[in-house]
């Protein structure tokens, strides 16, 4: 089952009867069964896709996934720098070079290990950082969308009720 793992990082294609027997237990798998039984049925798929023949590497010989973690430095780099700064004036250029890329590099980078660009994740850092603090004290909404790095009271209420359904003032008094 190891070397099936590290066969893996490359893509595999799996035989029909292979493919026909995996399918069978992974569906398997989901129909009502004690825990140690759904255990016991993950392991005879690994089992069955890890049969000497049964596959074949997608990717060449020359890939590599030793670059890899160097992607994971990257982004842990981007996101500590944003824990500290999210409620600054942050630039897709400033976290690029921090990243030790160019931007439209980093952008695509970004959305790729993300799911979502820089712009929507730090707008939704910053609005769950202001939902927090609607509920936990009694600054003015003004006041909270400001520290949270809007910079438009208009703009702040509009992702706000986009993204809660409600204006920041009905989610204050609706949830504290």
């Amino acid at each position: 089952i190891k070397r099936l793992l590290e066969r893996g990082a490359g893509g595999l294609a799996f035989t029909p009867k292979i493919k026909a027997r995996a399918v069978g237990l992974f569906l398997s798998v989901f129909r009502e069964q004690p825990p140690l039984r759904r255990l016991h049925t993950v392991l005879e798929l690994l089992e069955a896709m890890a049969q000497k023949g049964g596959s074949k590497r997608l990717a060449s010989d020359c890939f590599s996934t030793a670059g890899f973690p160097n992607d994971i430095d990257r982004m842990n780099r981007v996101l500590a720098h944003l824990e500290k700064r999210w409620d600054e004036d942050v630039r897709l250029e400033e976290v690029s070079k921090i990243a030790g890329m160019q931007s439209q590099s980093f952008s695509r980078f970004f959305r790729k290990k993300m799911g979502r660009t820089f712009q929507e994740y730090l707008i939704q850092w910053r609005l769950g950082q202001a939902a927090r603090r609607l509920l936990a004290g009694r600054d003015g909404i003004g006041e909270i969308a400001f520290a949270c790095g809007f910079n438009n009271l208009a703009n702040f209420n509009r992702l706000f009720r986009a993204r809660y359904g409600k204006a920041p003032r009905e989610y204050r008094r609706e949830l504290s």
